[in-house]
């Protein structure tokens, strides 16, 4: 919308402002497939999947937990059937709880920040005056936030630590088995769990800052025509020792390494695909400016 006001110069508000619907829908559908694969959600869409996302946020509001580390520590968990699966959930459930907070940080967190006394007195008169609301405009919502976290701390009054920890272990475990039966509906029809563990895990480093992948590139494109390459410190932790491998190994660890094949010098990204291979075709849209 203001966007519209602000070029209604150009183009009239009668002509913007029927777009405005479209925005949500877009938005909406944008935020929907940034939210499955920000939880290692790629191959299968599900009207469930929001739940997932808006749960997870309930549970991390209630028990207090960090916001960055409960979804950083996600991808520690692999998909089900891998050999390590239960020992990564508890893991995972451990490290969560260390992120949650004590019940005196909770109570901090839920001071308002008029006295509790005035909020009381106010509480009082808007109940026999309503109009008041009116009358505050915004400055009521600040007050309503205020009268929430005092209801909050109320509930706190009779909790001990002990409470809380059961609260915050409860609230978790519920979501994990939510998580862990989603997971469980990715992986129908796959069979390679270390292939799908890879695509579920892999992220496009050099948005995030991490430019090694375009590194190895550079390294590779310095001796273009060498089947052996040495890559030193850019290797992936799994390629250490390849260089010592006959070249009849072959590339069997799902995508996530760098192998050599008889006769054809097979260099892999981190994401499986061979650096030789036909250029993919979104590179087709690529500009140099």
């Amino acid at each position: 919308m203001k966007l519209g006001e602000a070029i209604q110069g150009a183009v009239p508000l009668t002509e913007t402002k029927p777009h405005l619907d479209i925005f949500d829908e877009v938005y909406s559908d944008y935020m929907k497939q940034k939210i499955r694969k920000k939880f290692g959600l790629l191959n299968k869409e599900l009207e469930t999947d929001k739940d997932i996302y808006d749960s997870f946020l309930e549970t991390m509001q209630k028990t207090g937990a960090d916001f960055t580390n409960c979804f950083r520590c996600l991808s520690m968990l692999p998909l089900l059937g891998s050999p390590n699966f239960q020992a990564k959930l508890k893991d995972v459930k451990e490290y969560i709880l260390t992120q949650c907070s004590t019940l005196e940080e909770l109570k901090s967190m839920h001071k308002p920040e008029m006295d509790p006394r005035q909020l009381q007195a106010f509480l009082a008169m808007v109940q026999s005056n309503p109009g008041l609301v009116n009358a505050l405009g915004r400055n009521f919502a600040s007050i309503t936030r205020d009268l929430e976290k005092l209801e909050k701390i109320k509930e706190m009054e009779d909790k001990t630590d002990e409470d809380q920890r059961k609260t915050n272990e409860e609230a978790w475990d519920s979501w994990l088995k939510k998580y862990v039966e989603r997971l469980n509906i990715e992986m129908e029809g796959k069979t390679d769990l270390i292939q799908a563990n890879a695509e579920r895990n892999a992220i496009k480093a050099a948005e995030k800052g991490d430019y090694s992948e375009v590194r190895r590139v550079v390294k590779l494109l310095e001796n273009p025509y060498n089947e052996e390459v040495d890559l030193g410190e850019l290797a992936l932790p799994q390629q250490v020792g390849n260089a010592s491998k006959s070249k009849d190994d072959k590339f069997s660890d799902g995508g996530a390494t760098s192998s050599k094949s008889k006769g054809t010098g097979e260099l892999r990204s981190y994401t499986g695909m061979l650096y030789e291979s036909k250029p993919p075709d979104w590179s087709l849209d690529l500009k140099v400016t």
